[in-house]
């Protein structure tokens, strides 16, 4: 399991930047994306998994 917090310069893009993210598993995964901006008017996610 790995949480990217992509707003974080760190470990992300830092803030007010776009990203993507590739993903490789030898098992099914579910993958969840959010962005949320800092002021909470604008919420947008989606949530995928694999085909049984």
């Amino acid at each position: 399991r790995k949480t990217i917090w992509a707003h974080d310069a760190s470990e992300g893009v830092g803030p007010e930047k776009a990203f993507g993210v590739k993903l490789q598993a030898d098992q099914g995964i579910v993958a969840q994306e959010a962005l949320i901006d800092p002021g909470g008017g604008l919420a947008h996610g989606t949530i995928g998994s694999p085909e049984p």
